[in-house]
């Protein structure tokens, strides 16, 4: 279980940028992953019974809160999704027994059943619709399940990493700062060289990565690159 990158999850999207925090923290983990026979093999999580509901550790932003999930469904290893993650279930910070809180629903006697749609609210519906397109992108594609992973130092609040095969590249974008950013597509020529457009996987959308693309704040891009 990587503890380590639980960690970064928790405090990263919460810090100013800085040599060592903010989008530095998964630079420097991700950098010792020399020391794991097969990266691959790791399990990523965001909380669990024991720790944090992930809600609470980045203070119940929406923005925060997907680029969480982004983070640990396209990172190398594979993820575990503790029950009420996929609806940003509430805890209550440092109560072991907040972070064990019901699933609403599934009891006749339940005001709420949040196992259907039309018992979400429309944050909850928004972060299950995320989170299973996540899912379902991971479980189709072989390469965020061991593809290899190249990333890039983080400059100006922006984190890039890649994971790629034989048979398709993916291109992971992290904008941690409170405002529109501009990124330059030069440096990652390495990784781009045959590539004219992509397709954001959470919204479909298409962008051309001849140039540079336009990334919102506190949002994180997942492109499939062709």
């Amino acid at each position: 279980m990587d503890f380590c990158l639980k960690d970064v999850l928790s405090s990263a999207f919460n810090e100013n940028e800085s040599w060592d925090g903010g989008m530095a923290r998964f630079y420097s983990l991700y950098a010792r992953d020399f020391v794991y026979p097969n990266p691959n093999m790791i399990l990523n999580f965001l909380d669990n019974h024991d720790i944090d509901r992930y809600s609470t550790s980045v203070k119940h932003d929406m923005l925060k809160y997907k680029m969480g999930l982004a983070l640990l469904i396209t990172s190398r290893g594979y993820p575990q999704i503790y029950y009420g993650t996929e609806i940003m279930l509430d805890g209550i910070a440092g109560s072991y027994e907040g972070n064990r809180f019901d699933f609403p629903g599934g009891w006749t006697e339940d005001k709420q059943n949040a196992f259907k749609p039309e018992g979400r609210t429309n944050t909850e519906n928004d972060v299950f619709n995320y989170t299973k397109t996540l899912l379902n992108y991971r479980k189709n594609n072989p390469v965020l399940q061991n593809g290899k992973m190249r990333q890039f130092i983080p400059e100006n609040g922006i984190y890039v990493f890649f994971r790629y095969n034989n048979e398709k590249t993916i291109m992971v974008i992290v904008n941690n700062n409170q405002e529109i950013k501009e990124l330059n597509l030069a440096r990652f020529k390495e990784m781009l060289s045959g590539k004219i457009s992509c397709r954001e996987i959470t919204s479909s959308t298409k962008f051309s990565v001849q140039n540079s693309i336009s990334i919102p704040s506190k949002t994180v891009f997942i492109l499939e690159l062709q």
